[in-house]
């Protein structure tokens, strides 16, 4: 709606770097999209038209999940390697900003996150809004935005940030679940706060993984066979 459309800015436009900044409006425009264009069919008194409302359901649905699939589909050409443990694509900045920036989608895009991010705001703006904003439903464009925000964080310490490729050679497997990218350095933190340090691990086979952290020296692959050291992951 209008109205959550003014309150999403209010929301995130706490951002004081310009450059992203102009990012966030441009995502928060793109998901504004469905609203204008109901406003359009409501004027030409099409709201009962089939194919008005088969497109808005479309709109609707589909500018989060385009943006999901497209940052999934840029990093599939990365996946052959990291099936291998193979990291070395990320001596290239380009391929390393992009893959940064998937692994910020991937951190953000769970039921699990939603609940942690949201959870001192939403019966709170609910309540104050009289039940007209509802946070959960505009989970897709706040995931994208603070996908970005958290990127950018990142892409400016990137020399300080690096990669292990972890090879499990040991009789325990990684689990792969559904949350596909880990904050290792966030695992305690209470609901609703904001996290004060950012270590990324994602499991990608069960006997491979990716640890990202500013601890490491330089970008590396380890042999790991012990079984305990295993189970911490």
């Amino acid at each position: 709606s209008d109205e959550e459309y003014e309150f999403i800015q209010r929301f995130l436009f706490n951002e004081k770097r310009p450059e992203l900044q102009d990012t966030v409006n441009i995502i928060i425009d793109c998901f504004h999209i469905p609203t204008k264009f109901n406003h359009i069919v409501s004027s030409l008194n099409s709201d009962s038209d089939p194919e008005a409302q088969r497109i808005l359901n479309e709109l609707k649905v589909g500018i989060h999940e385009r943006l999901l699939s497209s940052m999934e589909n840029t990093a599939q050409r990365f996946m052959p390697l990291l099936n291998n443990g193979d990291i070395s694509f990320l001596a290239d900045d380009t391929n390393r900003n992009l893959f940064m920036l998937h692994l910020c989608f991937q951190y953000l895009r769970t039921k699990r996150m939603k609940e942690k991010i949201l959870a001192n705001d939403i019966s709170r703006i609910n309540e104050h809004y009289n039940g007209r904003i509802k946070l959960e439903n505009l989970w897709g464009v706040i995931s994208v935005a603070f996908a970005f925000q958290i990127g950018m964080g990142i892409f400016n310490l990137l020399p300080k940030y690096h990669f292990r490729a972890i090879h499990n050679k040991s009789s325990v497997q990684f689990i792969t679940g559904d949350q596909p990218v880990i904050n290792i350095a966030d695992t305690d933190r209470p609901l609703g706060q904001a996290p004060t340090s950012l270590e990324f691990y994602q499991p990608i086979t069960p006997t491979v993984a990716l640890f990202m952290s500013r601890r490491f020296d330089s970008d590396s692959s380890v042999n790991i066979d012990d079984s305990e050291m295993i189970e911490e992951y």
